[in-house]
Parts: structure tokens; C-alpha cells; sequence
């Protein structure tokens, strides 16, 4: 027969992975939390940036007689001031990559 100290213990036991379970669901929760504030917090600083230019490349002659058509991706880091710091090509055909880049 168990003493009164062995059923708290073994009751003890038995409740340490529902307590478990709690402490992650109320952790994720605050995380969730923490990240939906900080998204909402940079939402403003986007509203108040307005486009200064947006040049159209001219399309490559080589391409408008191969009828090539495309998407070009190119990453921008534009500095607080609006110049523009770096430009990397993530992707697209090589002669229309060529007709960005020469702008």
C-alpha cells in the first residue's frame, strides 16, 4: 500500500505533461503576439516612402526578333536618402537581365 506522500507524488507526476503542454501554448502565444506587434509597427515607416522614379528598360532588340518575352527580379537596397546602394539579379533571361542592368 502506497503512503500519502507516494500519491502526491505519483498525482504530481501525472500533471507535469499537461502543465507541459500549458507553459508551450501560453509561450507560443506571446511569441505570436510579439511578432504580430513588431509587424504592425513597421507598417507605417512603408506608407510615408513614395517612388521617385520607375524607368521602364528599353526592350532588347535581339529579344523583341527572338520574341522573348519575361520576368526580370532584381533586389534594390535604396538607401534612407533614395539613392540606390546595391542591385542583385535573383533571376531571368540573360538579355533582358543585360537590358536592366544597363539601366
Amino acid at each position: 500500500m502506497r503512503s500519502v506522500t507516494e500519491e502526491r507524488y505519483f498525482e504530481e507526476r501525472s500533471m507535469m505533461p499537461d502543465q507541459k503542454a500549458k507553459v508551450i501554448r501560453i509561450t507560443a502565444r506571446a511569441f505570436l503576439a510579439m511578432a504580430l506587434i513588431l509587424a504592425a509597427v513597421k507598417l507605417p515607416a512603408q506608407e510615408t516612402r513614395k517612388l521617385i522614379s520607375n524607368p521602364t528598360p528599353a526592350y532588347p532588340e535581339t529579344a523583341r526578333r527572338f520574341r522573348l518575352t519575361g520576368v526580370v527580379k532584381v533586389q534594390v537596397v535604396i538607401a534612407p536618402d533614395g539613392q540606390i546602394k546595391s542591385t542583385k539579379v535573383i533571376g531571368g533571361h540573360p538579355f533582358l537581365v543585360n537590358a536592366v542592368e544597363q539601366r
